[in-house]
């Protein structure tokens, strides 16, 4: 268990995003970046130092957060797959599972989703010391609420980091040892804390992502 966080600090969480756009002369619609934003983010600890009249900022966590605008591809004539494929072979397994052949959001997943974009909360990490304050739901559902409110879906990608492709460093920063279990309980148990996200969340069969219909 981490740092017992109060809810007066809870209000002072902020996640700055970094969004990286490159400026052409001409934007060339085949350019496959142009149909997925990527957001990278801290998850910051904002306290103020009365006797320095200033903020004080604590990294205590990541995010890290992908827009597929799947709509706007189809109108484009392009293949969502394709798309995901040619910028990352993760992005194309996300887009397995939520799109259909045609590129549509699949109809078992949302019925009648308000656009064929989806959001992608691929990782929140929280340091260990600021850990067992449910900040990563905090987090989810105000991104979601922020940058998912006219997607179709969102997919919670929730892969323990332990079973993760990050760096072994980021690992020791971020891993907690209540995941030192197997593979299928450490699913188990993330899955079971994603679902506090939203009570009509659905798996996969994998039990590797969650979705959200935005309905």
């Amino acid at each position: 268990m981490g740092k017992k966080l109060f809810n007066e600090e809870l209000d002072r969480l902020r996640v700055l995003f970094r969004l990286d756009v490159d400026c052409e002369s001409e934007i060339d619609d085949g350019d496959y970046e142009n149909y997925i934003k990527s957001f990278n983010g801290e998850i910051l600890l904002i306290e103020y130092d009365e006797d320095a009249d200033e903020e004080i900022q604590t990294n205590i966590g990541y995010v890290e957060v992908y827009q597929i605008e799947g709509t706007r591809a189809l109108d484009d004539g392009l293949d969502i797959f394709i798309v995901c494929d040619a910028l990352d072979g993760e992005l194309a397994e996300y887009a397995f599972l939520m799109y259909d052949d045609e590129g549509y959001i699949k109809e078992e997943l949302v019925e009648t989703p308000p656009t064929n974009d989806i959001l992608i909360v691929r990782e929140i990490a929280i340091k260990k010391e600021y850990q067992g304050n449910n900040l990563g739901i905090l987090v989810a559902k105000n991104i979601i609420k922020r940058l998912g409110y006219s997607c179709g879906a969102v997919l919670i990608n929730s892969t323990p980091l332990r079973f993760s492709k990050e760096n072994d460093d980021l690992k020791e920063a971020f891993y907690s040892e209540r995941f030192n279990v197997t593979r299928e309980r450490a699913l188990e148990k993330l899955n079971r804390y994603w679902r506090q996200v939203d009570p009509n969340i659905k798996e996969s069969g994998n039990k590797v992502i969650l979705y959200i219909p935005q309905e």
